[in-house]
């Protein structure tokens, strides 16, 4: 029988610079978690909510890029795209995992000096999955470091977080020390009220912030060979006539079309898309 924990020995995890690098350098590196990240799982259908909501060029940074899933799949849609992440050993990963992409601008990792040579420089900031990451007393200067990152006028920052959270429904205890913390590290939750109420504060405007399920836009436009459900005949009828209502509006809608705000609906994650003031 191995040792108990007393009662009093049991606490919430107090993480720190030194801590969250530490979960993140073994994460990035320990081929069975590769899974687990957001953008793996469904990278396909946020670079999908991206591209509906505004255009893919100019200098593109994702920040958090972790082993570089998401930025993959710009790269694949020849969006040019550089990244960075607070794990160095994450860091080392995306650069050799995407050595081979010429479009790839590389990853670097975040440090106090890391937006200097960035300032006023950057078209478009993509930070996926990372807010709620983040140290509570990071989370302004983090906002401030994308403003001061983004071009004046025009620079957008995009942004996705689980919606609403219970954060105690993801904990997990360790009996050897008795710490309690989230399984994934998460420190923050986000509604999108509070979402847009920091990021405004910071000096972006808001474009767009909705909940929805990613997975939705990872959907294929076509009826499959095997499905000829009702269901799935009507959903794609009624995604058909909000395309065409879609070629039918003049101009475009600044955040998306008909057919984009079809499949939104509600779900477990925020995004939420706003422009440098």
């Amino acid at each position: 029988m191995g040792k108990s924990v007393p009662d009093h020995d049991v606490h919430e995890m107090e993480w720190d610079e030194g801590t969250i690098r530490r979960f993140w350098d073994f994460a990035g590196a320990r081929e069975s978690w590769q899974e687990d990240y957001f953008s793996h799982q469904v990278g396909a259908g946020i670079v999908a909510v991206l591209k509906a909501l505004t255009p893919l060029s100019g200098r593109v940074l994702d920040y958090g890029c972790g082993p570089g899933y998401l930025a993959e799949r710009l790269l694949a849609m020849g969006v040019a795209c550089e990244g960075a992440d607070l794990s160095e050993a994450t860091v080392m990963v995306a650069n050799q995992r995407l050595a081979a992409d010429s479009l790839w601008r590389g990853a670097r990792v975040i440090d106090a000096a890391f937006p200097n040579e960035r300032e006023s420089l950057l078209d478009l900031v993509v930070c996926v999955e990372t807010v709620e990451h983040l140290l509570r007393h990071e989370l302004a200067p983090t906002i401030q470091r994308f403003h001061r990152m983004l071009k004046p006028g025009k620079g957008r920052l995009f942004i996705t977080t689980p919606h609403a959270e219970d954060l105690a429904h993801a904990q997990v205890f360790c009996p050897e020390c008795g710490n309690v913390f989230h399984r994934y590290q998460h420190i923050s939750r986000f509604t999108k009220e509070s979402l847009a109420e920091l990021l405004e504060a910071q000096g972006f405007s808001t474009l767009a912030c909705e909940a929805t399920d990613f997975s939705r836009f990872q959907e294929p436009f076509m009826l499959g060979p095997l499905d000829w459900s009702p269901r799935f005949l009507l959903k794609s009828l009624l995604r058909v006539g909000a395309t065409m209502g879609d070629l039918l509006h003049v101009p475009r809608r600044p955040t998306g079309g008909l057919a984009f705000a079809r499949k939104v609906g509600s779900g477990p994650h925020l995004f939420w898309l706003g422009q440098k003031s």
